[in-house]
């Protein structure tokens, strides 16, 4: 049994063999006269980790699926509506589903700069809206719907994301709830001392601190009017603290 020294590799020797046999798998069908293509969906951080511990780079075909457009996950929804409604306008359904502003803003929009870009977080944020205009016999979503809906997404998304980075940081899982009551912008001086303060010191703050980019909880500021988050660069950690 080949036992990896670093956890990183250990993925990389996994997916490489998950990879190898869905090839082995392929030749057979094909022998055989039957049509076979595999995929493999791999998160950003772990296709790093394959990379890096990979010595023939460039063998397998790769696509990279980001969503930093917004525009993109709009789309994404009116598609789903329009499969659902055809021959209708998505943007019509869209407004019979719920109320078209939410503090201003374009409620769509607003759901969407809440979703973190990711298409699975969307989705659950407006099952949740969904699921309490249901609760409250209403046939459309309402602007309370959307805030509680949002409060609920959010502490399940708080949970979520501490349960990856204890996979990673045992000691730092319930690191987020140290942000409980702080401003909504602090320097990077002031980020680490507050991590520091409530996790051990047996983990390095900077790995903390490297791990809520990675997850878009934390983003950096560039200027007056930028603040970059890890899905505007790509999911590129090295871009990010660039």
């Amino acid at each position: 049994m080949i036992r990896p020294r670093h956890p990183k590799s250990a993925i990389a020797l996994i997916i490489r063999t998950l990879i190898e046999a869905a090839r082995k798998l392929g030749n057979d069908f094909r022998r055989q006269g039957i049509e076979f293509s595999s995929s493999v969906f791999l998160r950003n951080d772990v296709y790093e980790a394959l990379l890096s511990h990979t010595s023939d780079r460039g063998k397998e075909t790769v696509v990279l699926v980001d969503w930093t457009n917004p525009q993109l996950l709009a789309q994404l929804v009116r598609r789903r509506i329009a499969h659902s409604h055809r021959n209708v306008d998505a943007g019509q359904i869209w407004h019979s589903l719920c109320v078209p502003m939410v503090d201003g803003q374009n409620s769509l929009e607003f759901l969407i700069a809440h979703s973190m870009m990711r298409p699975r977080y969307l989705i659950r944020l407006l099952n949740y809206c969904r699921g309490n205009a249901i609760n409250f016999d209403r046939h459309r979503i309402d602007e309370q719907d959307i805030k509680e809906g949002l409060s609920t997404y959010s502490t399940e998304t708080i949970k979520e994301i501490g349960l990856e980075i204890r996979d990673v940081l045992p000691d730092a899982g319930n690191v987020l709830y140290a942000f409980l009551g702080e401003p909504r912008e602090m320097s990077r001086s002031q980020v680490l001392s507050l991590i520091e303060k409530y996790v051990s010191k047996t983990v390095p703050a900077e790995a903390i601190f490297t791990m809520l980019l990675w997850h878009g909880v934390l983003g950096l500021r560039r200027n007056a009017n930028q603040v970059t988050y890890i899905h505007d660069v790509n999911y590129d950690i090295l871009r990010l603290k660039a």
